[in-house]
């Protein structure tokens, strides 16, 4: 037999495990892998507050610096020092130029996709925007910089850090309230069929049990996850007013708590 196929905590495969007798609810505690997922949780609500808070502070500041340019942004002809061709795209160019502001020269790089036949040259001219409170920044007047992320990116990211978060606690809670609450009863792993597919194969198999007073019931699992075989035994752990509700044990983010043992006298 596979030890972690037919045995919970050391128990044979099939037979209920003494920390899941007694009453219910029980006692639940997280295992190590519940508390660093729970860890990862409490990361991701942070980092979606973070995000919100950064990414519109970006925002703002990007419309901070389109009204800027709007009222300060002045054009100026700069002349070409040097045009080189990207390797990696030959239709994109660097270009690099200088630029004079009340005698003082200045110097300034694009970076941009350009026909051949449209290349400036060294010593050619072309227009430059530049700020009059910041004339060693210019960009070309029909190509200004980035102003910080869209309005839109802000609640999207913050959003979908928080149902990352959102789903791991939903998936902990889960397992917390069935180990807490379920009944529990032998089941088996049937000599089915697999179900799913993906490049390596099905990767999900059925167990089936019989609730207290009711009909059979079945349910999938995960087949890479545990070493289970068709006809094996295994414990499954239901909920009581929802059969279709059950998983096998042990769980991977909770276990019944572990009795604190005092020292002898």
């Amino acid at each position: 037999m596979k030890s972690g196929a037919t045995k919970a905590h050391g128990h044979p495969a099939g037979s209920i495990p003494d920390e899941l007798g007694g009453s219910v609810p029980r006692d639940v505690e997280l295992t190590k892998h519940g508390i660093a997922i729970v860890a990862v949780a409490g990361a991701l609500a942070v980092a979606a507050l973070a995000a919100a808070a950064l990414l519109s502070a970006l925002h703002r500041r990007g419309i901070a610096e389109q009204e800027l340019r709007s009222r300060d942004s002045v054009v100026a002809t700069a002349t070409v020092t040097r045009v080189v061709p990207r390797s990696n795209d030959r239709r994109r160019v660097a270009v690099s130029y200088t630029y004079s502001v009340d005698g003082r020269e200045f110097r300034g790089d694009v970076d941009r996709r350009m026909a051949p036949a449209t290349r400036p040259r060294p010593g050619d001219h072309l227009a430059v925007a530049f700020l009059r409170s910041r004339p060693d920044q210019s960009w070309m007047p029909d190509r200004p910089p980035r102003d910080g992320p869209p309005l839109l990116l802000v609640p999207f990211v913050s959003l979908l850090l928080a149902g990352l978060a959102f789903g791991i606690a939903f998936s902990v809670r889960r397992q917390w309230q069935l180990l807490a609450e379920g009944r529990v009863v032998a089941g088996i792993v049937t000599p089915s069929r697999r179900l799913g597919v993906g490049r390596k194969g099905a990767s999900c198999l059925e167990y089936e049990f019989r609730p207290l007073g009711g009909s059979r019931a079945a349910a999938r699992f995960d087949a890479s996850k545990r070493s289970l075989s068709a006809g094996e035994a295994v414990v499954v752990v239901y909920h009581r007013d929802n059969p279709r509700w059950s998983s096998l044990y042990p769980f991977e983010f909770v276990r019944p708590r572990r009795p604190v043992r005092t020292p002898r006298a």
